[in-house]
């Protein structure tokens, strides 16, 4: 039953999300915000050669300079005493649009189906070539006593004209043992 929730949740989100536009934010968090793409990826945190978290994850841009962003994070241990369902949304603001790099604000909303909490932060991502693209990220969860501050530090490589490899150090804000390698794919419609 758990593993149905996994699945049917972050496709209803995706396909809710996709209803209002098919354009997006760029991969793994970047500050570009891009009109007329959409994408979906899928990713695991890995800590000490244990899996933490998976991860899916859709962004759509509504315009040149806003887009929102949906993290579905599935949290489990073996013994499955430790299960915890969390999403993210989000909403970026181009703040520097350069052809170099970009900087966007994020504000979202974070929530674990029973307590939610409001999110601000920071994006900047900068194009190494046409293939490859840095990105550094911080944000932190108002209202919020422990687990407030999250970050990323990670890379996005080119593989095809639709898919990415996603590379990072990610630490979601919010979520507790999730701290790690975040490896993961991400597809552009």
């Amino acid at each position: 039953m758990k593993t149905k929730n996994i699945i049917i949740m972050p496709l209803l989100i995706f396909c809710f999300l996709a209803s209002f536009n098919s354009s997006t934010v760029n991969a793994m968090s970047q500050a570009e915000v891009d009109k007329g793409d959409s994408s979906l990826a899928y990713g695991m945190q890995v800590l000490d050669g244990e899996i933490r978290a998976l991860n899916l994850e859709t962004e759509f841009g509504i315009s040149t300079n806003f887009g929102i962003e949906g993290i579905y994070t599935y949290i489990g241990d073996d013994d499955d005493e430790n299960e915890n369902d969390i999403l993210d949304v989000n909403t970026k603001f181009n703040l520097i649009d350069n052809s170099d790099y970009d900087v966007s604000a994020v504000l979202g909303y974070h929530t674990d189906f029973e307590d939610g909490y409001p999110r601000i932060g920071i994006l900047y991502s900068k194009s190494e070539n046409k293939l490859l693209d840095l990105n550094l990220g911080i944000d932190v969860l108002l209202k919020k006593d422990k687990s407030y501050l999250g970050y990323m530090l990670g890379f996005d490589y080119r593989l095809t004209d639709n898919i990415y490899l996603e590379v990072g150090h990610r630490k979601f804000s919010g979520q507790e043992d999730t701290e790690g390698l975040n490896i993961g794919t991400r597809y552009y419609f």
